[in-house]
């Protein structure tokens, strides 16, 4: 499959799609030739209204004939000159390294920003919305950079972190960036092949009337067609007949073998980016019951593994007071308190953890009842067991006296 960034030359010139084989070029009769033994003739045929030849590359054929219809005859160069000084070569280099427009940049990693004209009515309404609010602390930057990545090399991307940590709204929030399409599925242990893959259908012709047998796309078949982002949640804890399905569209070749004997090819701005709780290696803490075990096979598929965390505290009390309108010092307590239970768990103190988003839920009810110590009975200590709640109560209690 061609990695997106092949659609752009150094210069940000669009090239076209060969539509055999997927990969970008500015002339496509060379390249038909020598790959697939045809003309363009026989090419057009098989694909009507399908371009060979780029605007790009129309205007350098122009420009030439004009140059050639209207060039004077070379002076000789002066003995000890080079026909092209080096201060022009310097700044043609320059030129061609400078970033191109539309191209998101984020530490070394580069991704194309897709535009209107590159998107149909279908793909807009796959376009994430962006959360005003999110927050793009230190480390979230690095997560932003390793995913741009994956996307860059057209490999698969794996997040794993504790729950609530912001790993799905990290991805939704670089997709909104980059107004790139975005599909999302939770791989509970409910997800059907049907709702993953597709399915035959029967409807009837308003034609003829008569029942006609029609195939519909899951989510991935959908995705791939369409050159979406698919974000699958929980990939720990999905069902072993739907990794099946995924250890072959995770090759590098990116194809799906549909029921009906059709061969789908990814196109090539589709990407796979999943989150788990957990490594595939299981879970001994008691917090995610229902995760599996990954082997090793299938996790190697996954070209990089972003281990995601908490929020820094200032950035985590930064989120608290904008998404909630909570006080700053309020906030910067409540983070403490979540950073005292996560603690508390790596020692097998407590049972239980404190996530962002719990925290969130915390500071909204707190604005709400204007009672900090209330909020924590419902928004947190009453989901807890008795000794889980216990302990967490304390620490309130000692945080804010």
């Amino acid at each position: 499959m061609s990695s997106s960034s092949e659609r752009y030359d150094s210069k940000g010139r669009e090239k076209i799609q060969c539509e055999i084989c997927s990969k970008f070029f500015h002339r496509l009769d060379v390249h038909l030739t020598k790959a697939h033994g045809i003309n363009t003739s026989e090419y057009a045929k098989q694909h009507p209204g399908s371009p060979t030849i780029s605007d790009a590359a129309k205007k350098a054929a122009a420009k030439g004939a004009r140059k050639r219809s209207t060039a004077k005859p070379a002076k000789p160069a002066k003995p000890g000159s080079a026909s092209t000084s080096h201060a022009k070569r310097v700044q043609a280099l320059k030129k061609r390294s400078a970033p191109e427009e539309g191209v998101f940049k984020i530490g070394v990693a580069r991704i194309r920003q897709r535009t209107d004209k590159d998107l149909t009515a279908q793909d807009k309404k796959h376009l994430p919305v962006h959360d005003e609010h999110y927050k793009l602390g230190p480390a979230e930057r690095e997560q932003w950079e390793y995913l741009a990545l994956g996307v860059q090399a057209s490999e698969n991307v794996l997040i794993v972190g504790p729950t609530g940590c912001g790993k799905s709204l990290g991805v939704q929030e670089l997709a909104a960036v980059c107004n790139q399409p975005m599909q999302r599925i939770n791989l509970h242990g409910e997800v059907r092949a049907a709702m993953f893959v597709g399915d035959k259908t029967v409807e009837v012709d308003p034609k003829t009337n008569q029942a006609v047998v029609l195939w519909q796309d899951g989510i991935l078949t959908d995705a791939m067609r369409k050159g979406h982002w698919l974000l699958l949640d929980e990939l720990d804890a999905a069902p072993a007949h739907i990794l099946f399905v995924l250890q072959a569209v995770l090759e590098k070749g990116m194809r799906l073998v549909l029921p009906t004997g059709e061969v789908v090819q990814a196109h090539a701005d589709f990407r796979i980016i999943a989150t788990a709780n957990t490594l595939g290696r299981g879970d001994d803490t008691g917090l995610y019951s229902g995760t599996n075990i990954l082997n090793e096979a299938f996790l190697d598929r996954f070209g990089i593994i972003i281990q995601a965390g908490y929020p820094t505290p200032d950035t985590e009390a930064g989120i608290l007071t904008e998404r909630t309108g909570i006080n700053h010092e309020d906030a910067a307590r409540m983070v403490r308190v979540a950073r005292d239970v996560r603690k508390a768990l790596e020692t097998e103190t407590v049972y239980c953890t404190f996530s962002t988003r719990r925290l969130v839920t915390w500071a909204d009810k707190a604005v709400r009842l204007g009672d900090v110590k209330r909020a924590a009975k419902i928004a947190v200590t009453n989901r807890l067991s008795s000794e889980d709640a216990t302990f967490i109560n304390g620490i309130v209690q000692r945080v804010w006296g």
